[in-house]
């Protein structure tokens, strides 16, 4: 591929490799769709492509994707992504991967060629009271702004997180987007039941508190017997998980069905319910794909969650931690099948006016066009 627009050249340097297509790989094309449209010259930097598919659909739409398989935190991996970087040549570069270490290599030739750099922070949401000193001075967050030129997050908790630490750039919020259209059409009419279905996406790994989540639905349980809950996704807690569901006496009622290959389009159809517990949420990008199915959510009043699922409307929002208050939401549900409709054709409307996926990519292609503007032009 020529670079045939060298003043207007792109690169997204984002660290996932690929593993499956969901909204956010849906991101990734939709992007280079509308960067074509604009006449950018987009490149994509992956430490590995494990799904052929979603690489296949970028370049279809004349972006291309490179890949960088060393650890990115080492030197070799750092160096390699500057080889990839002196072909390419970019104006811009976005990106998603915020290490500090070796990487520094690559913001610091970033800098010194002059390639305006955006740091897109999706990461983990520490609550403000618990930082110390040292976290709201010496960061590897604040270290990494005296390298960019802007930083972007997905909600407004993230660019407060942002901002207690100190970083010497604003945060650009940009909502992450869902394929809304897509994702409707997956769904299926519900098979009439007298099972409520309770569903769970996401890993498994401490700060989401599956445990809590369990031990909330048994509470649920033990009042009202015909309600299932299926939990999808691994991690670092599974065994720890299964070892409670059978020490509550819940493995007729709850199914851990681990990672699946396939988006599970059949089980967010046969649902009534989106659950979860996490106690740390940027966006909470699950939520929004269960609202395309007209999923009322459970989940609780942390990080970007409440910018997501608003309480009362589209879902219902506890205190973190909290056993009881998550298993009172989840009784509230439960126990009223119209509050539940009425919630998720709320939730419906709110994820098409607020994340719809073309109007979120356009915002964030319109930022970062103003980096590819001929220098005497920039502010």
């Amino acid at each position: 591929m020529s670079l045939a627009h060298p003043q207007r050249t792109l690169v997204q340097i984002i660290n996932t490799g690929l593993e499956k297509h969901g909204s956010y790989e849906d991101f990734m094309i939709e992007l280079a769709r509308q960067s074509r449209g604009r006449g950018i010259d987009l490149h994509f930097i992956f430490p590995a492509v494990g799904t052929p598919m979603v690489a296949e659909r970028i370049e279809q739409e004349g972006a291309r994707v490179w890949v960088v398989p060393h650890p990115w935190s080492s030197r070799d991996g750092a160096r390699r992504i500057i080889k990839t970087l002196e072909q390419i040549r970019p104006q811009a570069a976005d990106v998603h991967y915020n290490g500090a270490g070796a990487f520094l290599l690559v913001y610091l030739y970033c800098r010194t060629r002059r390639i305006r750099t955006s740091l897109h922070y999706h990461g983990e949401i520490r609550p403000l009271g618990t930082l110390r000193w040292r976290n709201r001075h010496v960061s590897s967050l604040r270290l990494l702004s005296w390298f960019a030129n802007r930083y972007i997050t997905v909600s407004q908790a993230n660019a407060r997180f942002l901002d207690a630490l100190r970083v010497r750039r604003p945060a650009d919020v940009i909502y992450n987007g869902v394929d809304v259209e897509r994702l409707s059409r997956q769904a299926v009419p519900k098979a009439a039941t007298s099972t409520i279905r309770l569903v769970s996406i996401g890993s498994i790994i401490p700060r989401k508190r599956v445990d809590i989540l369990i031990r909330a639905f048994a509470i649920v349980r033990a009042r009202t017997p015909n309600v299932q809950l299926t939990i999808i996704g691994g991690g670092s807690e599974e065994l720890a998980c299964k070892a409670l569901v059978e020490q509550l006496g819940l493995h007729d009622a709850v199914t851990l069905a681990g990672l699946l290959g396939a988006y599970p389009s059949d089980l967010l159809s046969a649902a009534d319910v989106f659950v979860s517990a996490s106690e740390s949420e940027s966006f909470g990008l699950m939520f929004a794909e269960a609202m395309c199915f007209r999923l009322p959510v459970v989940a609780c009043a942390v990080g970007g969650i409440p910018e997501v699922v608003l309480n009362g409307t589209t879902g219902v929002l506890v205190r973190p931690n909290d056993v009881e208050a998550f298993a009172g939401a989840l009784q509230q549900l439960v126990d009223d099948p119209a509050l539940r409709t009425r919630m998720g054709d709320e939730g419906f409307r709110h994820v098409s006016n607020s994340f719809d996926l073309a109007a979120r990519t356009g915002e964030l292609l319109e930022l970062l066009s103003r980096d590819l503007e001929p220098r005497d032009r920039l502010a």
